[in-house]
């Protein structure tokens, strides 16, 4: 069934419909064929069709601020939310510190949308040794800043 890791298996249906539009059109056959093949291997009507396509862009034009944007799941966050046409406001300010959460909202200006990607290095302590301080900084950095 193909190489899973290659780029098309990657990319949002709705860019890649454009392409399988635009090559049938170039080989003599229509939108229209190719939406009744769509229907076909989908499933998916008209409407539904529509649905998938018109969610592309979703976030086009929001911005979006991304806290902690350079850990844990913030790059991969960043890259998915311009894809979806959104202004990414990173912030790398390290939240655990008191004071830092309203900074960053306070450098972004206004935003439409929070992504509150918090993160640290996993605890490796055995979950009965784990001493109170430990709780603590596991605390500070994953749910004081909330």
């Amino acid at each position: 069934m193909g190489n899973p890791e290659h780029k098309i298996f990657t990319m949002a249906f709705a860019k890649v419909y454009p392409m399988y539009v635009q090559k049938a059109e170039r080989k003599g056959r229509t939108q229209e064929e190719v939406d009744c093949i769509i229907y076909w291997l989908t499933g998916y009507d008209r409407r539904g069709l529509q649905e998938q396509l018109d969610q592309h862009n979703m976030l086009a034009g929001k911005r979006v601020l991304v806290t902690q944007a350079t850990e844990f799941m913030g790059p991969a966050f960043c890259e998915v939310f311009v894809e979806q046409g959104a202004v990414v406001i990173q912030s790398d300010r390290e939240l655990s510190t008191p004071g830092n959460a309203q900074i960053a909202v306070q450098e972004a200006g206004e935003f439409d949308v929070l992504v509150a990607n918090l993160s640290m290095l996993a605890p490796s302590t055995p979950e009965a040794d784990v001493e109170e301080t430990e709780w603590r900084d596991v605390f500070a950095a994953l749910v004081d800043p909330l």
